[in-house]
């Protein structure tokens, strides 16, 4: 996004509301920080993910911005 380039070539314009977000922080002058959290295998890798999406949303009261909508939702995300 940063370079122009697109996301995927049949996909360009399929970024996710987080990556915008850290663009726009970006552009006014922000600091972006990112915390890799572990390794997981691919076999556990979505239920991993979906563990540790509905940890954060818990913790920070639906106010996160790894979601579809930019609203503010009460509604925690389904874990498998």
């Amino acid at each position: 996004m940063i370079d122009g380039q697109p996301y995927r070539k049949n996909k360009p314009d399929g970024f996710r509301l987080v990556h915008r977000r850290m663009l726009e922080a970006i552009q006014r002058g922000e600091e972006v920080v990112i915390d890799l959290i572990r390794n997981v295998s691919k076999d556990t890798k979505f239920i991993e993910e979906r563990a540790e999406i509905t940890k954060c949303w818990q913790e920070s009261g639906g106010d996160i911005i790894n979601r579809i909508s930019s609203k503010k939702s009460n509604r925690v995300p389904e874990s498998d």
